[in-house]
């Protein structure tokens, strides 16, 4: 997925994408969860509209942290 959209100019690159399933995937894509500055991920507020087992798989993504590759 890329973290900066292409409609948005984000690049092509391996430093602008996710490597995720195609559930996450999705879900990225259609706002459901987000990354921060501080690579730790964003889960939308609009999850909580959904059924449960769907919440609970997207809520459980707060508990991570991305590390940002140095190039």
């Amino acid at each position: 997925a890329h973290i900066v959209p292409n409609s948005e100019k984000g690049k092509d690159d391996i430093l602008n994408g996710l490597s995720l399933c195609h559930l996450h995937h999705w879900a990225f894509d259609a706002g459901w969860f987000t990354l921060q500055d501080d690579f730790r991920i964003q889960v939308s507020p609009k999850v909580n509209s959904l059924p449960l087992l769907s919440r609970f798989i997207l809520k459980d993504l707060s508990l991570l942290r991305l590390w940002k590759i140095k190039k």
